[in-house]
């Protein structure tokens, strides 16, 4: 037999055993340990290490009479000899004793038919103490003896269906290899186990059932051969990082067969190293069709609710547009027939966003002076303030430019005046909302306060998350994730706080156009995808010193949502991101969005998961240095002018 595939059918006894609530341990004829359950370790409280395929019969009854468990024992030596005799000589016995804790156990032994012998613990000290209590009350509690019988009874029966299934799992121990390979064939999954060499070694036949144009003789052929080239590339990278020791899931599509498959690739460990993984394989064709189906009525529902506090903001549009029509029933006004006209563009757009909720819309980033949109937000909300209200606006005289939608910058602005104001109203009536915007480096800072009674805790943890609000009957929650969103998209960040003179403070960050290297214009969008800040800030200098505005992502769900919602000319990402999409998968994202793509990884030479990057794509190696990945750039760019 190859003892490759006998260990794996070692490691799937051994999951049997683990299933059986009795302490179970096998020793072969040479008196070595062979098979054991978890119970077996706890019952004993033995160490993981002295309990190990080959182990001695005599090093673990030796370590059982030293920690006391057959209480005081004169002469160790002699006693030791005296069971390894008894051992060399076994029969078939059972016994029940009582332990140095006070618990008492039933000891159960067979011999097998090729040497050796298996021996089932079980506890019995809760029979036994219905018993005993049973014997003790037999004359004062005669009314009660049938229930305690009865109980007693229904302990025994269920002792005997204990001892029957030990006798079964006996029996199925001790049946032959083609049994238990059978017993998988039924299972509804292919259940595989790969060595080191990616060869399969043991096999279910469950893959064909699973994928009929595959075949059903897998052993001794490698993965990459069954699967094919493209469902391998798949699952190669998680391959690699269970034989590194973690445990990985992996769904795709077979292309071939057209079916959604999930694999579990669960390392084998023997003495700490990793000498196998099992894989287990399904079909989640059906389950993900379902889930689909899901996420499309959620999506719905959320549309529903986005829906509901757009029509906030299209009503707040209408007071604005109403009281400039109050304005020019008064005579002539220029700057209200602007407002009006304004204010009527920000509701097509709004429209316009609606639609996009079912059509995948997204923002058009453009070039907007932040100041000049402040300074025309004064007469914007002059309508939507109470009289008690004050509004003040710092900006610089110079304009800061930054590349957002400029539309949703006025919607965010405006709903950070409407919620200043619903928080005064809260406390005091009466207050002041403030605007400040100050350049900060290459960073433009827009600082909104006012003089209410702050956040809660509650909207400092959740504040930006869609739908929160803590206005159950006007709130649509959708004015603070709106700002997150905006800096986000922008490549900013935004902040919440409480002002330690009190009121709430919004913080927001956002990237300007002066981040692009003096005397070079801006030329495109590009999405940074590093995990690690320092590096990502050396990359990041690089890449503007190009020319180019950057978003960053520190890992790889966070690159899928701003692939998913922006447009860029070029992404730069490194391999190995940590939990979650790897670079590779990214990368692929990227190439299907016909995104041109670099990726940098100091992972070595023979690694799997960078030999795919380095074929597949442009490719650097860590430790990076700037001129490296500037000509990287360069050399793409100069690729995409010619096409």
């Amino acid at each position: 037999m190859d003892p490759q595939a006998s260990n794996a059918e070692s490691d799937f006894l051994q999951s049997g055993l683990n299933l059986i609530d009795q302490a179970i341990s096998i020793f072969d004829r040479d008196l070595r340990l062979a098979a054991w359950n978890t119970r077996f370790m706890t019952m004993f409280q033995l160490p993981p290490a002295l309990v190990a395929r080959g182990q001695s019969f005599e090093a673990i009854i030796r370590y059982l009479i030293e920690a006391g468990e057959y209480g005081q024992i004169g002469d160790v030596d002699t006693y030791v000899a005296e069971r390894l005799e008894q051992a060399r000589a076994f029969e078939p016995h059972y016994f029940e004793r009582q332990r140095d804790n006070g618990a008492i156990i039933s000891v159960e032994g067979h011999p097998l038919a090729k040497g050796g012998w298996v021996t089932v613990y079980t506890d019995i000290s809760q029979t036994k103490a219905k018993e005993r209590l049973l014997e003790a009350r037999t004359q004062d509690l005669h009314g009660k003896v049938s229930v305690y019988a009865s109980d007693l009874s229904s302990t025994n029966r269920a002792l005997k269906s204990s001892i029957a299934a030990l006798e079964e799992t006996k029996r199925q121990l001790m049946a032959s290899e083609e049994r238990m390979r059978m017993a998988f064939d039924y299972a509804p999954a292919h259940i595989a186990q790969i060595n080191r060499q990616g060869l399969y070694v043991y096999s279910n036949g469950g893959l064909s059932r699973l994928l009929p144009e595959l075949p059903s003789n897998i052993v001794g052929r490698s993965v990459r051969e069954v699967l094919g080239d493209s469902s391998f590339a798949r699952v190669a990278s998680a391959i690699e990082r269970a034989f590194e020791g973690q445990t990985q899931i992996v769904e795709f599509t077979h292309e071939a067969g057209g079916k959604r498959l999930r694999v579990a690739f669960t390392p084998v460990l023997e003495a700490g190293a990793v000498i196998a993984i099992n894989a287990l394989t399904l079909d989640i064709t059906e389950e993900t069709i379902s889930r689909a189906m899901i996420a499309q009525a959620n999506r719905r529902s959320t549309a529903a609710m986005m829906v509901s506090g757009l029509a906030h903001d299209f009503s707040n549009l209408l007071l604005i547009i109403q009281s400039a029509q109050n304005d020019l029933r008064q005579g002539y006004n220029a700057e209200a027939v602007d407002v009006t006209l304004r204010a009527a563009e920000r509701g097509r757009e709004l429209i316009a966003r609606i639609s996009n909720m079912t059509t995948g819309g997204s923002n058009k980033a453009e070039r907007t002076d932040l100041a000049a949109v402040l300074k025309e937000l004064d007469y914007l909300v002059r309508p939507l303030l109470n009289n008690g209200v004050e509004l003040a606006i710092q900006t610089p005289d110079d304009a800061i430019l930054v590349m957002l939608d400029r539309g949703y910058l006025v919607d965010c602005l405006i709903n950070l005046v409407i919620n200043a104001q619903h928080a005064i109203e809260a406390g005091t009536q009466r207050g002041q909302i403030r605007f400040r915007l100050t350049l900060e480096g290459q960073r433009a800072h827009l600082r909104v306060r006012d003089t209410g009674p702050g956040f809660t805790s509650e909207a400092l943890d959740h504040g930006f998350e869609p739908f929160f609000t803590t206005r159950s009957e006007t709130g649509s929650g959708l004015g603070l994730c709106s700002v997150y969103d905006l800096s986000n998209q922008a490549g900013g960040s935004a902040h919440l706080s409480n002002h330690a003179q009190g009121g709430a403070q919004v913080d927001i960050y956002l990237p300007t156009e002066r981040d692009a290297w003096p005397g070079t214009a801006m030329r495109g969008r590009v999405l940074l995808v590093e995990n690690d800040s320092l590096l990502r800030a050396d990359e990041r200098q690089v890449i503007r010193q190009l020319g180019y505005q950057v978003m960053e992502a520190s890992n790889g769900q966070e690159a899928q949502a701003l692939m998913a919602s922006q447009s860029f000319e070029l992404m730069v990402s490194d391999l190995d991101l940590g939990d979650g999409p790897d670079g590779l998968v990214i990368a692929q994202a990227a190439a299907a969005k016909g995104l041109k793509t670099i990726i940098i990884s100091a992972l070595p030479a023979s690694s799997l998961q960078r030999q795919r990057a380095e074929q597949a794509f442009a490719f650097i190696n860590k430790p990076l240095n700037g001129p490296a990945l500037a000509a990287a750039i360069e050399g793409l760019a100069l690729q995409g002018a010619k096409a």
